[in-house]
């Protein structure tokens, strides 16, 4: 068993975290769980059945029914900040 203060302790494990958190933001990522598909972000539990949706059938959400949905307004923008250098 690995110790969690010993991968913390290792710069190069740092670094990476904070590149993929950094690349997570830039994505649009804003929570757990988040996945990205083909430029598409799926956030929350509650999206997890629409991504096996899209995973199984890509072209449902090219519907121009559901196409609308994008023009809905956000309720919510996440500021932009920038991770402190260590």
């Amino acid at each position: 068993m690995i110790e969690p203060d010993v991968l913390t302790s290792q710069k190069e494990v740092k670094q990476q975290l904070r590149q993929n958190t950094e690349a997570a933001i830039e994505s649009g990522v804003f929570g757990v769980p988040s996945i990205i598909a083909d430029g598409h972000l799926f956030w929350g539990f509650d999206a997890t059945d629409m991504y096996l949706d899209y995973h199984r059938n890509p072209n449902f959400y090219a519907d121009l029914g559901l196409q609308s949905i994008a023009d809905i307004p956000e309720s919510a923008i996440r500021k932009q900040h920038q991770v402190p250098a260590q």
